[in-house]
């Protein structure tokens, strides 16, 4: 299968793959939006990917990558190779694509990993609450970064992760860890979700900023400034949340209302 543009020029494609067991397993990117394709037990309605294969499990995983990575320059230089400079410059997009999938892979499974300490106010006849969170994490941004910077202090590496010479480690956490703070109250719950009429939701409202727009205010420039602001429906079960969102059915969710985020601008 192969994903063009509009104008022809093809963005991404499949490896050639076979499956004869009709099975519920199939052929899948090991992570979502990895080059690597494996042959799991299928994830529909669910992202792919979610643990870091291990033992022998993660050999058949830098194999694959690798195999992938090999198939995927191959085709970028039009299925020929016809001099020395050519298999020389073959083997290294082979080696900066096995890499950065693998990098990639491990962000991926990364989500959010917070900190937070929370206070809540409840009246007597426990009827209505209120609180506040306070929380401190980071995303799969800044494990992507650190990944790329801590690689990149391998020389051999260097050329292939990017150019990590210019990533900054201390900017890595600055712009990578975030302090967030959400007030919220229980309410009825809308209409829309799948819920009764004496069901109470929490709706709060979140302010995340990272440690790098903390260092802008105290007059400190560091890394870039990232700020994000939203009303957040909190820790709703699969069965209220719209269909059509996907919800994992064996997680509680955070429905996002409205979320606008901010950041220094450098033209």
């Amino acid at each position: 299968m192969i994903l063009a543009d509009p104008d022809g020029n093809i963005v991404d494609r499949t490896p050639f793959k076979t499956d004869q067991d009709n099975s519920e397993f199939t052929w899948q990117r090991s992570v979502d939006a990895a080059t690597v394709w494996s042959y799991m037990k299928g994830s529909p309605g669910t992202r792919n990917g979610g643990s870091i294969p291990g033992g022998l499990l993660m050999k058949v995983f830098i194999i694959e990558c690798i195999k992938n990575a090999a198939e995927k320059a191959f085709f970028e230089m039009g299925n020929k190779i016809k001099s020395v400079d050519d298999v020389a410059r073959y083997l290294e997009r082979v080696m900066e694509l096995a890499i950065n999938d693998l990098i990639s892979s491990v962000a991926g499974i990364i989500v959010d990993a917070y900190f937070f300490i929370e206070m809540e106010l409840t009246d007597i006849a426990e009827t209505q609450h209120y609180g506040l969170e306070v929380a401190i994490g980071t995303g799969p941004e800044m494990v992507e970064a650190a990944l790329r910077w801590l690689i990149g202090q391998i020389g051999v590496m260097t050329k292939y992760v990017g150019n990590p010479a210019g990533i900054d480690p201390v900017n890595i956490l600055t712009d990578g860890i975030y302090i967030r703070t959400t007030v919220y109250a229980g309410i009825s719950a809308p209409k829309f979700l799948n819920a009764g009429g004496e069901t109470q939701v929490e709706v709060g409202v979140s302010v995340s900023v990272n440690l790098s727009a903390v260092c802008t205010i105290l007059g400190m420039e560091r890394g870039t400034w990232k700020a994000e602001i939203g009303v957040v429906m909190r820790d709703l079960p699969s069965e209220m949340v719209p269909p059509a969102l996907n919800a994992d059915k064996d997680k509680m969710s955070d429905l996002w209302l409205f979320k606008a985020q901010f950041s220094r601008y450098d033209p």
